[in-house]
């Protein structure tokens, strides 16, 4: 019977201590797992912060992409322009003296003809009376 009292002892100490373990088990249990809901709720969040980034980011690109194509047409335009205008600029530049001087050839013959209308004789006009007459 001793043998008995003593098994039973043995066997209720080591229920309780199972108890026991169990009881601590399960709160070991329970605070990793409220810990590791934390760092999923906190690893989504960060997640979402990237993900959110992210999209930004695209548009950004896309934004960004737009405005290239964008100027590099308006440079592409320019430098049509540019081209249109020297070409005419160095027509300009290449017929200014001619053109000059034809120029003032007619402005002469208008002054002469002008003078010999105002009355004047065919060499007796001097830019006195060119100025007279022009008035």
């Amino acid at each position: 019977v001793a043998i008995v009292e003593m098994i039973k002892e043995d066997v209720e100490k080591e229920i309780k201590k199972a108890k026991e373990d169990d009881a601590d088990a399960q709160a070991q249990y329970e605070e990793q797992r409220g810990k590791l809901r934390k760092v999923k709720e906190s690893l989504e969040q960060k997640r979402n912060d990237v993900d959110m980034r992210s999209a930004e980011l695209v548009e950004r690109r896309d934004d960004t992409e737009e405005m290239k194509t964008q100027l590099h047409s308006e440079l592409t335009e320019q430098q049509e322009l540019t081209k249109t205008l020297a070409a005419d600029c160095a027509w300009v530049a290449q017929h200014f003296d001619s053109r000059r001087d034809a120029r003032k050839a007619e402005m002469e013959g208008l002054h002469e003809a002008k003078a010999m209308l105002a009355g004047a004789e065919g060499g007796d006009y001097d830019e006195l009376s060119i100025e007279e007459a022009s008035k």
